[in-house]
């Protein structure tokens, strides 16, 4: 079976509008891709169990990561999740309407996720990442959604958009519209540049966002590479450049190194990649060659295309 190995980033409210009311035809997530440990709870069920690729996720499916781990959750073609290190989630609500609205919300307890919404597709997309502070909803977009819970019990919720924009629901009724190159909070109700909001983060914060980057640029290209009439590329590229701009212009030279490493090493396993399909489109496989020596992250992600299991 052929793997391309990816870079990858080690409240509740109102959402009635990403559900389609009418004639819903259930719809399941599956597993695309794992590496490392990850755990499956079944809803109803307290028992833990390994994850495999390819196995089903139905709705309230509790997945947890190991450190070191990483899972790909694919919700629909087009519209897929990458589940960091040391993260929990449970997929929420997956169906498809009688006008072909696909919607798939993810319930982030902790962790990472990195969303890839295929542009090509945002008429009938309707996604979401659900969390604890707020809801980061988006059509055709590339953007990466982080909750960290402090030892004293506290939880934030960052958003990091890296090509179109996100609607950020928080807490109060307010809603934060976060584009491509910035970055929003849940305590604050006002989006800012990612570089500026990078001025006052962790290292591991930091790290996380080079991460993301590193994945999101991987996973674009490889769809450009399968759909030629895919614009995410070109998108995110030029929110790279400017993140790269901004970061410079404030001295941070290092991460601006840790930067281009990371988009360099995405690009280039993107660019490289084989992508076998079959008349109809669908992706069979895809196979590149693992990130080149001095740019391999500490984290990586083996990304298999299969087809869902019958049986989880």
């Amino acid at each position: 079976m052929k793997t391309i190995r990816l870079a990858l980033l080690s409240f509740a409210t109102v959402i009635s509008s990403l559900v389609a009311s009418a004639q819903q035809a259930p719809a399941q997530a599956f597993v695309a891709s794992m590496s490392g440990s990850a755990t499956v709870t079944a809803p109803g069920s307290t028992t833990a169990a390994p994850l495999v690729i390819g196995q089903v996720l139905p709705e309230g499916s509790t997945v947890i990561t190991a450190e070191g781990g990483s899972v790909l959750i694919q919700s629909h073609k087009g519209m897929e999740t990458g589940l960091g290190s040391k993260a929990t989630a449970v997929i929420g609500t997956h169906s498809v309407s009688a006008d072909g609205v696909r919607t798939a919300v993810i319930d982030l307890k902790e962790g990472t996720t990195v969303s890839v919404l295929d542009p090509s597709k945002r008429a009938t997309n309707n996604y979401a990442v659900r969390t604890a502070k707020g809801v980061a909803a988006a059509r055709g977009t590339v953007y990466a959604t982080t909750v960290t819970l402090s030892s004293g019990g506290q939880v934030t919720v960052t958003v990091n958009t890296l090509t179109g924009a996100v609607s950020f629901a928080i807490a109060g009724g307010q809603t934060v519209s976060v584009a491509a190159g910035n970055s929003a909070n849940s305590n604050s109700t006002a989006s800012t540049p990612i570089s500026t909001a990078l001025a006052g983060a962790t290292a591991a914060e930091k790290a996380e966002l080079v991460e993301a980057f590193k994945l999101a640029t991987t996973v674009v290209t490889i769809i450009a590479v399968n759909d030629q009439t895919n614009n995410q590329m070109t998108a995110l590229g030029a929110t790279v450049g400017t993140v790269i701009d901004e970061i410079r212009a404030s001295g941070e030279t290092n991460l601006v190194d840790a930067f281009l490493k990371g988009v360099s090493a995405g690009v280039a396993a993107g660019q490289s990649a084989t992508v076998v399909t079959s008349p109809d489109g669908t992706v069979q496989s895809i196979t590149a060659p693992a990130p080149s020596s001095g740019s391999t992250p500490a984290q990586t992600i083996d990304i298999t295309i299969v087809s869902p299991s019958s049986t989880p």
